[in-house]
């Protein structure tokens, strides 16, 4: 387990405090989140101007009343150590800063997203340690031993139930896990998968379209072997890609077999290119790797996902791929790379922020994209016929090429002026 590093200000880097400023003011929603701890302004990342949607939801809401009425009044912050996972904004981890909780999360964005609020609140982002997927959720703290976990509810479920089997260890028989989803997300087998794996296990009733979902912890019933990483190799594509070694953690997106949209990708990449070359949002490697087999260039695979990047790292390694042909970073899009440095970016956007649809993360990649480019670099994107990325992209590099197309996909290129 690691601090958070960040310094305060690195969060408002992106945009500066006097863009903060304007978006607040500019903002359709109240940000301000009140809870029985605090009443904090919160903001989503991406920052948009005039965002609609708020940085918490009734789920965060019924999580914190219930750790203020089970645990908050019966015992002093110091004495519960508290592990929180996938708050997605800080909504959980800022409300209970003085508990010094810990998060566990996959999503770097998350990671920078608490540093950012924690900054508009004047809080000190130290209070929150944050284990990233890829470690163990160990407690290294008196007792050793989580007292209380409360989890918001990921969307993948496969991340849910592994995320429950990591932290088994680190419990002890009188620990609680507390896991709040809203309604419409939450699936039957949540339950069942809590109570298999941590014990006994119990459902509330619903408030604001929210439930929770509560276990105690049973030291005697054995958790299930983890099923992840998951190997496996591509046999649904054209050649020369067939035979590609994949591995994929818990949370990486196409777990078991190539989905459509990367295989049509795969068939459409440019060639012969040198210099420089991003996968963003790289998810397993299938893209960079692929790319890599038919261009001289040097890959650098980028996501936001702790699990992705370690995924497309081990899959680079499982193709005995040159180890000084590629590198691997866990970044938001392509913040921190120097300007005018890279020949190619590849990208397959993702069209959701957890189970929020929107394009404001594809947006973002393309402005990204743009500056990091070298003048007459290319940036090659596939997406969903009908997201009108065609549009976006003409708008940003004043021209847009399409490459190929299906009844589905097509795949668009902009050379950077």
């Amino acid at each position: 387990m690691e601090l958070l590093s960040y310094e305060l200000e690195a969060a408002s880097d992106r945009y500066g405090k006097l863009w903060l400023l304007r978006v607040l003011s500019m903002s359709v929603v109240d940000p301000h989140f009140n809870s029985p701890f605090h009443t904090l302004t919160l903001q989503r990342i991406p920052l948009r101007r005039r965002e609609t949607l708020q940085a918490w939801d009734a789920a965060d809401e019924y999580l914190l009343n219930h750790f203020f009425t089970e645990f908050a009044q019966r015992q002093p912050a110091p004495d519960q150590n508290v592990l929180v996972c996938n708050d997605n904004f800080g909504a959980l981890c800022l409300n209970l800063h003085d508990y010094k909780p810990a998060l566990y999360t996959d999503s770097h964005i998350a990671e920078l997203a608490l540093a950012h609020n924690a900054q508009l609140n004047n809080l000190p982002v130290s209070s929150v340690s944050v284990i990233p997927s890829t470690a163990e959720p160990a407690c290294n703290r008196a007792k050793g031993k989580w007292d209380v976990v409360l989890m918001k509810l990921p969307k993948n479920q496969s991340w849910f139930r592994e995320q429950l089997i990591q932290i088994k260890p680190f419990l002890h028989e009188g620990s609680k896990v507390v896991v709040a989803a809203m309604v419409k997300h939450l699936p039957h087998s949540a339950l069942e998968q809590l109570e298999q794996i941590i014990g006994p296990a119990s459902l509330s009733r619903a408030k604001k379209k929210a439930r929770l979902l509560m276990a105690d912890t049973d030291l005697q019933r054995k958790a299930p072997e983890s099923k992840y990483p998951r190997h496996w190799q591509v046999d649904n594509a054209r050649k020369p890609h067939n035979g590609i070694k994949l591995i994929n953690h818990a949370n990486t997106f196409s777990r078991d077999s190539l989905d459509i949209g990367a295989r049509f990708f795969i068939e459409h990449l440019p060639t012969g290119i040198g210099g420089n070359i991003i996968d963003m949002g790289c998810g397993n490697g299938i893209i960079g790797i692929a790319t890599a087999m038919q261009n001289p260039g040097h890959i650098t695979f980028v996501d936001e996902s702790h699990m992705a990047v370690a995924s497309a790292q081990a899959s680079w390694q499982a193709n005995s791929m040159n180890e000084a042909q590629a590198s691997f970073k866990v970044n938001d899009a392509l913040q921190g790379f120097p300007a005018n440095s890279a020949d190619c970016v590849l990208c397959n956007p993702p069209f959701h922020q957890q189970n929020t649809v929107g394009d404001q993360i594809a947006q973002r990649m393309f402005r990204d994209a743009k500056q990091v480019l070298k003048p007459g670099g290319e940036f090659r994107v596939i997406g969903n016929r009908h997201l009108g990325y065609h549009a976006l992209m003409k708008k940003l590099f004043g021209q847009c090429t399409l490459v190929a197309s299906n009844s589905k996909f097509v795949v668009l290129s902009s050379i950077r002026c």
